[in-house]
């Protein structure tokens, strides 16, 4: 892949120029990976992630064809703020058991921000915590919220979604920026194993007396 190398950048050790041996039959697909930094000017409303180069050939073939595909446009939106949602226990994801869910609220700004996060769940969980906080966000500093909720059902659930207020930022910046946060949890039916364990050694117990 090439671009321009002032706009997209690599992430790491990462290459874009990969040399592979791979076949394609009719009708397979393959797909490519490539980690990058887009880095644009705050003017910038679409940037160009570049073109794709493939040199390949057929199979019965001995010369080798160049093909240059131009990659789409990326609409940037900045800002100053990225925000990241996990389970501290993913395995305590279980009906009626505590589930723990950490966000982590990262700034990217130079000046410090004014930020109020809420919480509007679902009526598959109940909730245990502040619903509602105001805090200020030093710049490049990192804020972290814990909030406990209990799942009434089992199965794929809706992730339980902060929601991002600031004088400082727009109300649709702050609405893309949720957008980073897991769309779904799955949690487990808990299953009385040691209740049912219990009742088979007590009933042998009673019968021996």
């Amino acid at each position: 892949m090439a671009g321009d190398a002032d706009v997209v950048v690599p992430i790491g050790d990462e290459s874009c120029a990969k040399a592979t041996e791979d076949y394609l039959t009719d009708g397979e697909v393959i797909c490519y990976c490539c980690v990058v930094t887009i880095r644009s000017a705050e003017e910038d409303t679409e940037t160009p992630l570049g073109r794709l180069a493939i040199e390949w050939k057929r199979a019965d073939g001995v010369s080798t064809v160049r093909s240059v595909v131009p990659l789409c446009r990326v609409p940037l939106i900045q800002c100053p703020v990225s925000i990241t949602g996990t389970l501290l226990d993913p395995r305590a994801a279980t009906v009626r058991h505590p589930i723990r869910v950490a966000y982590c609220i990262r700034s990217h700004s130079r000046e410090t921000i004014e930020l109020t996060a809420s919480f509007d769940l679902a009526d598959v969980f109940m909730f245990c915590g502040e619903k509602r906080k105001t805090f200020h966000l030093m710049p490049f500093d990192k804020y972290s919220i814990v909030v406990v909720v209990m799942a009434l059902t089992a199965g794929r659930l809706p992730f339980p979604k902060i929601a991002l207020k600031s004088p400082e930022i727009s109300d649709d910046t702050l609405q893309h920026t949720s957008r980073a946060l897991p769309a779904n949890l799955f949690v487990l039916d808990s299953v009385p194993f040691i209740v049912a364990d219990w009742m088979i050694v007590q009933h042998s117990f009673n019968a021996k007396d």
